[in-house]
């Protein structure tokens, strides 16, 4: 439980105290990376629910909704995207783009990084058919979960030091198996067809980004695994809506 509790605390702005705080405590966490999508999902779900009721227009719907996201995660992976694009953009050698990732400022191409990002996930989920919308919802937050999971196993983290760290140095095979194994049930109980389809191509887009960013610094970051995961949100949008024709 304690895990569950540190993954809810780790990934969203929910205030939850565990009995301890421990690197390994951390990094067992990861198991629970999908359930804390599974979480946000259901919430959203239940947003778009109320939503529903008021008579708003579809995207008015699906613009509160990507607000809400970003408020229940506190904007995190967002504010990684930013600075993953802005160091790239940088065309400069690794210790500088490690340099401009960790600046607090955003600089013009990470703005738009985000402002691209959030226009596609409105404009996405307002394209979901409605019966599939609320499941929908719940595969986007717990697959993008999952997919920094995946990224944390299979690549080597780019710095010496960093709040992904912890993740980093205690990760352990048996966490991507078991993490793997929650987001299997919980697609299966949601949509199988859908679920499945969307988990493969996350997990292409975890390979393709993870190696390209390697190969420019040597690993991956936390700025990273938060574009990851708001790139993923959008593949996992797309493949359903593809899907859904």
């Amino acid at each position: 439980m304690n895990n569950l509790l540190a993954a809810l605390r780790f990934l969203t702005i929910v205030p939850i105290k565990t009995k301890t705080n421990t690197a390994s405590l951390s990094a067992n966490s990861l198991v629970y990376f999908p359930v804390a999508g599974f979480a946000l999902g259901i919430i959203l779900a239940c947003i778009q629910q109320l939503l529903s009721y008021t008579g708003l227009h579809n995207l008015a719907i699906s613009a509160a909704l990507v607000v809400a996201l970003i408020i229940l995660t506190g904007g995190m992976h967002l504010d990684g995207l930013s600075d993953t694009f802005d160091g790239l953009a940088s065309w400069k050698g690794r210790e500088d783009i490690l340099r401009i990732m960790r600046d607090p400022h955003a600089g013009a191409i990470g703005v738009l990084s985000m402002i691209s990002v959030i226009f596609l996930k409105i404009a996405f989920i307002a394209s979901l058919r409605p019966l599939d919308s609320a499941l929908s919802l719940i595969l986007m937050t717990t697959i993008s979960r999952w997919s920094m999971v995946t990224a944390i196993s299979f690549f080597p983290y780019a710095r010496e030091q960093g709040k992904a760290k912890i993740f980093m140095d205690g990760k352990n095979n048996k966490f991507l198996i078991l993490s793997t194994l929650l987001t299997m049930i919980i697609i299966i109980l949601s949509s199988p067809f859908a679920g499945f389809a969307a988990m493969i191509t996350s997990c292409a887009a975890v390979i393709v980004i993870g190696k390209t960013i390697s190969l420019r610094i040597g690993g991956i970051t936390g700025d990273v695994l938060g574009a990851i995961n708001e790139i993923n949100e959008i593949i996992i949008l797309l493949t359903i809506i593809l899907l859904q024709k």
